[in-house]
């Protein structure tokens, strides 16, 4: 339904995101699609795709799938002292990578919560 509902939005940029990212391509590959369709970089991308996604202060956000923690740490410092995300991943290696960045470790626990959804 979800999905759906980004097909029919108006808003081509998650239009295009969202349809080739269900393609099975790699991240690699659908930057350089986003890059190359909206003449953006990577950081760029990044921070339109969270704004277009709605993502503000004081939002709860459930991130499935968050590897490493890259976009955790995004997410977390776009929605705040007064917002919360939940980051889950299959993967012990990456859950224990996330918990060991640096910038991730300075979130406080009440707003950041990192675990193995195994």
């Amino acid at each position: 339904m979800y999905q759906e509902n980004l097909y029919k939005t108006n808003n081509k940029f998650l239009r295009v995101l969202c349809k080739t990212q269900t393609s099975q391509v790699s991240r690699t590959e659908l930057i350089k699609i986003a890059a190359k369709e909206f003449n953006l970089d990577e950081t760029q991308i990044t921070d339109r795709l969270l704004t277009e996604s709605g993502i503000r202060t004081g939002m709860q956000i459930l991130e499935i799938g968050c590897g490493t923690g890259d976009l955790t740490r995004l997410i977390a410092n776009r929605v705040g002292p007064s917002g919360h995300v939940m980051a889950l991943d299959m993967s012990s290696e990456a859950i224990n990578s996330a918990h060991g960045q640096r910038c991730l470790r300075s979130i406080p626990l009440d707003r950041l919560l990192i675990i193995n959804s195994r």
